[in-house]
């Protein structure tokens, strides 16, 4: 019995296999285990006869691979993160993610793929599991003919598959160990180079916005967003809210929080924020919100939205007479345009 990777292809194991298949050899491809057999052998690594929900999620991502299998047990195991009870195994713990002792291992094993398809692969682990070929090729500052080597040695060494007219990473355990074994400052700089290249290439705002998402630091430092960032959320904001509210709010809300008071477009920003905050029936913090700017503006226009969007968290929250209250006052407004008398 003989085995060989798929990868890298070599003159001399492609003649003996050839030799070989010539003289009646049998040649099987290994694949994945089935979901039951998975169970199985995780049942066995793991002394229980059953396997909770929680950790039979986990084992999804290794995608049948009994290797990555073996390896998510034995990792899960030295971070005390298995407990097993009644003879079921089931993760514990506030633990989230692929423990970095698994990404390193994982990392390791893939040694055997040439460093420009590595490289490749980290830029594809920042846009998810699946990613088209025109946004890799943004992210990775490359044409398309410049990435078809290392897509074919991808999809030929089983880490990357089709999905669609999209590439996907066969392995959710391979693109999360890519992802957290790069460290983390680096990380967030890539994402924020990536969502600039996507931004320049025309990509979707919800794409967009998950790189500048993802590029936010952790902690509480004041980096406040770059210029370019700012002028996209003035221009896609409204649109992101409708599509993505959650991942609008947390991006609005960060500029806002960042910008210097002295910026003229924090103002714009804010009632962004609050609009979508009113999306997301967050009415305190709307009714907050639209109070600062109403004290501190001098734009009509900007006035005019924030009395509506008080209104609204007012009325969410069963304030049907503050609500009235509010409407009315503005309408005796003489410099209420009329869209807003409309409204």
């Amino acid at each position: 019995v003989a085995a060989a990777r798929p990868v890298p292809r070599r003159a001399e194991v492609a003649r003996l296999r050839r030799v070989l298949l010539d003289a009646g050899a049998t040649f099987l491809a290994v694949e994945p285990l089935a979901p039951p057999q998975v169970l199985r052998l995780a049942g066995d690594l793991t002394g229980a006869a059953t396997i909770g929900p929680a950790l039979r999620r986990a084992l999804e991502q290794a995608a049948g691979n009994p290797l990555y299998v073996h390896e998510m047990v034995h990792a899960l195991t030295r971070e005390s993160r298995i407990s097993s009870e009644r003879g079921t195994a089931d993760l514990t713990g506030p633990g989230t993610g692929v423990p970095r002792s698994l990404a390193a291992a994982i990392d390791t094993r893939l040694g055997f793929v040439s460093d420009p398809t590595m490289d490749v692969l980290r830029s594809a682990a920042l846009l998810g599991i699946a990613f088209s070929v025109t946004d890799l090729a943004a992210v990775a500052d490359r044409t398309i003919l410049e990435l078809a080597p290392a897509i074919d040695e991808g999809v030929a060494a089983g880490l990357l598959v089709e999905a669609g007219s999209r590439l996907a990473f066969r392995h959710g355990l391979i693109r999360e160990a890519l992802h957290e074994q790069t460290p983390a400052a680096l990380r967030l700089a890539l994402h924020g180079h990536a969502a600039r290249a996507l931004h320049r290439a025309g990509a979707a705002a919800e794409d967009v916005a998950r790189q500048l998402l993802a590029a936010l630091p952790p902690d509480d430092l004041a980096v406040a967003p770059q210029d370019w960032v700012v002028d996209w959320l003035l221009a896609t904001g409204r649109a992101l809210a409708h599509r993505s509210p959650q991942v609008a709010a947390d991006l609005l809300g960060h500029a806002v929080q960042r910008s210097p008071g002295d910026d003229q477009r924090r103002e714009t920003l804010q009632v962004l924020l609050a609009a979508v905050l009113v999306l997301l029936g967050r009415r305190n913090e709307v009714g907050a919100l639209a109070e600062r700017v109403l004290t501190a503006t001098g734009n009509r226009e900007h006035a005019a939205e924030m009395t509506w969007n008080l209104a609204w968290s007012h009325a969410q929250g069963g304030r049907y007479g503050q609500a009235r209250e509010v409407l009315q006052r503005a309408l005796l407004a003489s410099d209420l345009g009329i869209r807003w008398v409309a409204r």
